[in-house]
């Protein structure tokens, strides 16, 4: 088939979705489809790993407030005519939203040019203007006229002038993102979490589960042994909501003897510096890696530690860590999306609060054939379930299926 992907971001530099977005183009051209991926961007055409790629020429405001309460709309028809532009260029059998930004104009300009259209949701970026369902450092329970005023002063405190107005416009807003998703011919969801979600506003049959990947042959030499000097590895961004502050806590109460090598950055690195200099933890800062120094990184640690104050979606690092055969400690909210990825017990170890937190990193530290065993169950159970030749399959009985309704 030939298939044009539209990606938020796009590497090589970017976050999960675009990584996620990487990994299905580059297997989907593995399997004989034409790919070419459309992104924001400065403009002009380029490529990477020989992918081709579009740049829609956009200019993002710096000011938060401005960029999710204004940007958005202007950015939608810009990329809505760019996209429109290209379809009508060249004809492709099918289009993919991968994320929040570029789904909704994609939907618009497939609609218009007569393409059947896909669209993956990654988080809740159809019901929460942030895409968390976090109110500041809390979970929201949804969005009133009421609680998008509070969120507002929240998350976004130069809004407060202005917050009963603007929540209206939120309002309406998420309203047209969820006519949005009406309109494409399928959609998919990263994990069962999210589907319950997208379930409440939109038709169960058109509402699939289908998980992120990563292609093995591509970190094939990230398997290896830990390394002799042992350390175990944490991989995201240092935020309240990523739960750096429950990470801190745990690792503090278990009086670990072996360094975490912290892989990211964020508002609380000091935080987490304060914490190393002091002594009450041991460990490093390497800040963001690259993605293979990430990975290698990962595997020469003996286990990954994960922690999320907000109902995660599903996690792309435990998978990766899974694939070089590392197994996670993860603090997670019940049902969250890591649930779906490892199996407690078996292939990970879950918590649900600081103190479970704690038992679980100081039961593997004192055990690193357990921790073992478990990185070996967690990539049998990757290579089942989330590896590339899994999921593929499913992607493309998804498109054989939208791209008939859509041309019904």
């Amino acid at each position: 088939m030939r298939i044009v992907l539209t990606a938020d971001t796009f590497p090589p530099k970017c976050g999960g979705s675009g990584w996620s977005a990487f990994e299905q183009a580059r297997a989907l051209i593995s399997r004989g489809h034409a790919i070419t991926v459309i992104r924001p961007g400065t403009g002009g055409e380029t490529s990477y790993q020989g992918i081709k790629i579009l740049q829609c020429p956009i200019h993002r405001s710096g000011i938060p407030v401005f960029r999710h309460l204004v940007g958005r709309e202007l950015f939608h028809e810009r990329f809505r005519a760019f996209v429109e532009q290209t379809l009508s260029a060249n004809r492709p059998d099918l289009i993919h939203a991968q994320h929040a930004v570029t789904g909704p104009p994609t939907i618009e300009a497939a609609a218009s040019g007569g393409v059947p259209s896909i669209v993956t949701v990654r988080d809740y970026w159809p019901v929460c203007l942030w895409g968390t369902k976090m109110r500041g450092a809390l979970r929201c329970p949804g969005c009133s006229y009421g609680r998008i005023v509070r969120c507002l002063s929240a998350n976004s405190p130069a809004t407060i002038p202005i917050s009963p107005l603007a929540a209206i416009y939120i309002s309406s807003y998420l309203q047209r993102l969820r006519r949005h998703l009406l309109r494409a011919d399928a959609v998919i969801a990263i994990s069962d979490r999210i589907r319950s979600e997208l379930i409440s506003f939109l038709p169960e049959d058109k509402v699939q589960v289908i998980h992120n990947f990563i292609e093995l042959s591509s970190i094939a030499e990230g398997y290896r042994p830990p390394a002799s000097e042992p350390y175990i590895t944490f991989a995201g961004k240092f935020t309240v909501v990523k739960g750096i502050l429950e990470l801190l806590e745990a690792l503090r109460r278990a009086h670990v003897e072996i360094p975490v090598v912290f892989i990211g950055d964020g508002p609380l690195r000091q935080k987490i510096a304060d914490e190393i200099s002091s002594g009450r933890i041991k460990g490093r800062i390497t800040g963001w890696l690259d993605r293979d120094q990430m990975i290698s990184t990962i595997a020469g640690g003996q286990f990954n530690l994960f922690a999320s104050r907000w109902d995660e979606p599903l996690g792309r690092v435990l998978i990766e860590a899974a694939a070089v055969g590392r197994t996670s400690v993860i603090l997670a909210a019940p049902k969250s999306g890591p649930w779906e990825i490892l199996e407690d017990g078996r292939s990970g170890l879950f918590a649900t609060d600081v103190d479970q937190f704690m038992k679980a990193i100081r039961r593997l530290v004192g055990d690193p054939a357990l921790a073992a065993r478990m990185g070996e169950a967690a990539r049998t159970r990757m290579t089942a379930q989330f590896s590339a030749d899994a999921v593929i399959p499913q992607m493309e009985a998804c498109y054989e299926t939208a791209s008939l309704k859509g041309r019904s």
